[in-house]
């Protein structure tokens, strides 16, 4: 049988090479690259490009990593989606960032570290597929260089003494490859100098370490958010004694350590309690003090808790809310004093970030995607308009979402499936999104019943399958009951069904191939493997069977591949970049009845829609004409998200509606993927609707305008050849000044009933109701001109009396 299957894929693989001299000899590029649809095979066409839905979503922050640089007097917080360092001063001002270009970073930013001799910013890059990095910058955020280092994962570093410390600590640590604090010498290469650490459940022992400090004697403090407590070794890394344990209580953890911060001049020791949305207050010793917290997105609350946290010259408590889009300051007895920024900036509805799967609805042919990046999962009307979106960074139904990579929608009852991946389990929903249940237990296994990271959901007669990544495992269950009916063992993402015969194709990430199985499971053959050639991959994301042929994402080449159903090549569109055939990391893929075909188009923030119906537009020259309809010349916005709107036509049809935000006080312009200002100029991608691509409305919404900004915005559009204009129409306008402040005089002496008293310094008291006269005026950066203050009159009620103003 092996022999015969290996015949086989012999025998396709070398129709494949005969296909591909073929397609050489005879296909004709077009002169405008690859914007028309070019024939493979006599009976597929490239489908027609139709819409694009989505646009350039990030959030303003994604508070990760944080830390107190003493030598340039800033709160340095690892913005974990953004990819950056960002810079504030102690007023919560930010006043820079820095990171790696994307062609050069590995990762994202997680704990961030400073060297205090000189304000060196260390922080790990760290992601999935690639081996972690160190890098090392200058207190100004130059790059200075990076590090290969010997460890398996390092998250959580600190630095004391001209040593990097790093906690080689992980979820896949046991007795035999236990987890370890690694001490490097900075000054001598970044060399090995010690380790210690033995897992398990003991005395000092390290379940996983997530945050390390030092006090002022050099003794080393472990957040385990393993076994729940605290761990403080001497500097040599001798063991002294454990702190804290599972609980409730002040002193006692609930799960999800995430940080540690030693204040070495008061003794006290603070602890993030994720899973409680919580900090812990402990004296040196151990000493319970008090907490504060709770899960919510209110003054002073967590989403999915705090993550790290650090101290300020003043001794005050930085913590990063990623959950939140925000950091909050709070003073040493846990008082709230900012938040920053102030409003939070989360990611404007309608908008996308690095969406990873797609769904149809069919009946309404509503589109549904997952949004990884911002916690959450849209629905979008069929003409591309936004309709709803649910989900926060949690943990508790009915919308905590971790992660939420993969979507799908049983054709039966029209339920919502959502992969809630790193929570591992599926939420399911009804088509208007209310909560119905769960499917998985929620424990990270791949025993019966559990998952590991579900990622792509597909519905088939009686069975829902599920790529159940970590696991490698492709599970089915009862789409009705949850209940788990069987597995194929194997490395997965993507999954799809034949329709007429039931095989299952499943994409393999390690091998970058397609397996395909017998509806019982049995394995049948594979096709693909690893490269660049027509019909091989290197990073296949997502699988689909549409009419007959087997459509495949590459998120690394960025290109759909085609083939039919016994693995032949067959055809192919996409390159790198924004057009209408271009893709940027495409993720997702799925169909709908009328067989138009849809792909997460990751990297560019949106969701391509193609069709094999629509006729292919005409060549052309004429560029898109793009237009503003709000802010218009001169406008003065309300403070907040803004939302920047506009109209676009073309003959051939609209793909791409960009906007360009320039500061016009500090000449910087916004770059929207990345959520920061930059000298030169950036373009962010509009999302658009309309009944058809000649005529769109399109939106962009601005989350970092504040109050009494000014800006300048102009906007183009390129349509299906690629036309764009050469000059793009252009705004100014502005945000409305700070909300009125209105200023409250004190108020002295006694009050009577209906007594008018005077606006001096001091207090009141009286019988109420009491009515006085204050003075109010309008502050535009300062209040000094009393004389031009607003009388008006105010009054008491009875449980206010003895209050001051």
């Amino acid at each position: 049988m092996l022999a015969l299957t290996l015949r086989s894929h012999l025998l396709r693989r070398a129709t494949h090479l005969l296909l591909v001299m073929t397609l050489l000899a005879t296909t004709v590029v077009s002169s405008i690259g690859i914007a028309s649809p070019v024939a493979y095979a006599a009976d597929w066409e490239q489908p027609t490009y139709v819409r694009s839905i989505g646009g350039t979503g990030a959030a303003g922050v994604y508070a990760w990593g944080i830390e107190y640089n003493p030598v340039t007097d800033q709160i340095l917080v690892g913005d974990y989606w953004n990819y950056l360092i960002r810079q504030y001063d102690l007023d919560g001002n930010d006043v820079g960032s820095f990171f790696r270009l994307p062609s050069e970073r590995v990762g994202q930013p997680y704990t961030v570290s400073v060297d205090p001799r000189n304000g060196d910013v260390w922080t790990p890059e760290i992601s999935d597929g690639s081996s972690p990095r160190m890098t090392r910058y200058d207190k100004d955020g130059n790059f200075i260089a990076d590090y290969g280092l010997s460890v398996g994962y390092m998250a959580w570093t600190n630095i004391r003494d001209g040593y990097l410390y790093v906690a080689d600590s992980h979820y896949w640590n046991n007795s035999g490859n236990p987890p370890e604090i690694i001490k490097y010498d900075i000054d001598a290469g970044v060399t090995e100098v010690s380790r210690f650490g033995e897992y398990g459940t003991g005395g000092g022992e390290f379940g996983i370490i997530h945050g390390m400090d030092f006090d002022a004697s050099g003794n080393i403090y472990l957040a385990d958010a393993g076994n729940l407590n605290v761990h403080v070794y001497s500097p040599t890394g001798t063991w002294l004694y454990d702190f804290g344990g599972q609980g409730n209580a002040v002193g006692q953890f609930k799960g999800d350590l995430r940080g540690l911060v030693v204040d070495e001049v008061n003794g006290w020791v603070y602890v993030v309690d994720a899973q409680a949305s919580q900090i812990e207050k402990f004296d040196i010793d151990g000493t319970p003090l008090l907490h504060w917290g709770s899960e919510g997105a209110g003054d002073g609350q967590f989403a999915d808790g705090g993550r790290e946290i650090t101290l300020d010259a003043d001794g005050n408590v930085w913590v990063a809310d990623f959950g939140n889009f925000r950091v909050q300051q709070f003073d040493s007895d846990g008082n709230l004093m900012a938040i920053h920024p102030n409003p939070p900036q989360p990611p404007a509805e309608g908008m996308l970030n690095h969406p990873r799967d797609v769904a149809v609805d069919p009946v309404t042919g509503s589109i549904w995607t997952a949004e990884p990046w911002n916690q959450r999962f849209q629905e979008f009307a069929s003409d591309g308009s936004f309709l709803e979106a649910w989900g926060t960074r949690n943990s508790l139904p009915p919308y905590g979402m971790n992660y939420p990579r993969g979507i799908g929608i049983d054709p039966v009852t029209r339920e919502v499936w959502v992969a809630n991946t790193r929570d591992h389990l599926i939420r399911v929903y009804d088509n208007d999104g209310n909560y119905l249940r769960q499917v998985g237990d929620g424990i990270d296994s791949s025993a019966f019943g559990s998952l590991r990271w579900p990622m792509d959901i597909e519905f088939f007669g009686d069975r829902v399958y599920v790529s159940d990544y970590v696991s490698d495992l492709v599970k089915w269950f009862d789409p009705a009951t949850g209940a788990e009916l069987g597995a194929i063992s194997r490395d997965n993402n993507g999954i799809s069904v034949d329709p007429n015969t039931g095989n299952v194709y499943v994409v393999s990430w390690n091998y970058d191939r397609v397996y395909v199985y017998a509806p019982s499971g049995s394995y049948l053959f594979w096709f693909g493997g690893r490269g660049s050639d027509d019909g091989e991959f290197e990073n296949p994301w997502d699988i689909d069977i549409i009419n007959g042929y087997v459509y495949v994402t590459d998120s690394a080449l960025d290109r759909v591949q085609v083939f039919n159903l016994d693995g032949d090549f067959v055809g192919k569109w996409g390159t790198r970049g924004s057009g209408a055939y271009e893709l940027k990391d495409p993720s997702g893929l799925t169909h709908d009845a009328a067989g138009n075909i849809y792909v997460t188009d990751a990297g560019n923030d949106r969701i391509q829609v193609y069709s094999s119906t629509t006729p292919v537009p005409g060549t052309e020259t004429n560029a898109p004409v793009a237009a503003f309809t709000s802010p218009m010349q001169s406008d003065v916005m309300p403070a907040g998200t803004v939302a920047i709107t506009g109209t676009a036509t073309d003959e051939s049809g609209v793909v791409t509606v960009e906007v360009a935000i320039k500061d016009r006080d500090s000449n910087l312009w916004w770059d929207g993927q990345r959520a920061e200002w930059q000298t030169g100029k950036a373009w962010s991608i509009a999302s658009w609707t309309g009944s058809a691509n000649t005529a769109v409305d399109w939106n962009l919404g601005f989350i970092a305008a504040i109050p009494a900004g000014r800006y300048y915005t102009q906007v183009r559009a390129t349509d299906v050849h690629g036309n764009t204009p050469a000059e793009f129409p252009w705004v100014n306008w502005s945000v409305e000044y700070p909300p009125t402040n209105t200023v409250l005089p004190a108020i002295s002496g006694t009050a009577e009933v209906g007594e008018v008293l005077s606006t001096s310094d001091g207090s009141w008291t009286g019988t109420a109701p009491i009515t006085f006269t204050y003075q109010w005026q309008r502050c535009d950066g300062g209040c000094s001109d009393i004389a031009a203050a607003t009388s008006s009159t105010y009054t008491v009620g009875a449980q206010e009396v003895g209050s001051s103003l």
